[in-house]
């Protein structure tokens, strides 16, 4: 018991918790886990945040990005803590995340990116946050499909549109830039 309890004021020693909050991370990382909490406290930021995101747990989601959990890092699927935040459609989380650097463009095992999964659920709020933060609308997932594509199999007409009006802008910077290039 002393070591468990010397462990958690590490723990909240270096996430800047407070020994409530400490037990509350240690409640959402899994079990199979707990080795690696004596290893390395970014990894457990990290593990943490997944966890916490994943199962909709948004006050220790908060804390750990506030601490500088790595939002980039993976799950086991190569998801980010902003697929998961897109897919349970926390938009506050998934504001958090961008705000401090997460990747829109991070792609999954299957070459799903965020983007790909907001088209699929049919959240327009996102799919608009997500272009606006430089999300590529043209990246293709392991099935060869663009988030349009993914949209349209969803039946998300609206979000369709939203997508290939994006699309369309980026074509047209391309070939804006093409033909501003100076003659060789």
């Amino acid at each position: 018991m002393k070591i468990i309890i010397s462990q958690l004021r590490d723990i909240a020693d270096s996430l800047e918790f407070d020994l409530a909050d400490a037990i509350v991370a240690l409640q959402v990382v899994p079990r199979q886990d707990e080795l690696a909490l004596r290893h390395s406290t970014d990894r457990l930021r990290s593990d943490a945040l997944l966890q916490a995101v994943s199962t909709g747990n948004l006050v220790v989601a908060k804390r750990l990005i506030k601490n500088a959990a790595d939002v980039n890092a993976t799950n086991h699927y190569g998801q980010t803590a902003l697929h998961l935040a897109v897919s349970g459609s926390d938009r506050e989380t998934t504001l958090s995340i961008l705000d401090k650097g997460g990747d829109p463009n991070a792609q999954d095992h299957d070459g799903r990116t965020p983007l790909h999964r907001a088209a699929e659920i049919g959240d327009e709020d996102t799919v608009k946050l997500l272009l606006d933060r430089k999300a590529d609308c043209t990246i293709r997932n392991r099935w060869n499909e663009a988030p349009v594509r993914v949209a349209r199999r969803a039946h998300h007409l609206r979000i369709m549109k939203m997508l290939q009006e994006a699309q369309n802008k980026r074509q047209a910077l391309q070939v804006s830039a093409i033909h501003s290039l100076p003659p060789e």
